[in-house]
């Protein structure tokens, strides 16, 4: 088995163990009701997260574009 493949399998092995215990607790089943709210907290975390990746990269190239236009602008002046 070579390096990659047991990187794999750990990774596999690793995800379904925190899927496992993120909807039972020790091989109980949680109730529907707590299992709705535990995806659904879990779908509004997932959309925070994009979300707030989409407006740091929004924001850092906003910037660049700004710094970008402020530079000319001075080259402009200076020429």
């Amino acid at each position: 088995m070579g390096e990659e493949e047991r990187a794999n399998l750990i990774a596999r092995g690793l995800s379904a163990c925190i899927f496992f215990f993120m909807f039972t607790k020790a091989g109980v089943p949680y109730s529907k009701e707590y299992l709705r709210n535990r995806i659904s907290r879990f779908w509004g975390w997932l959309i925070a997260e994009e979300f707030n990746r989409v407006w740091a990269w929004f924001a850092r190239e906003s910037f660049v574009v700004g710094e970008m236009e402020a530079r000319a602008r001075r080259a402009r002046a200076v020429a």
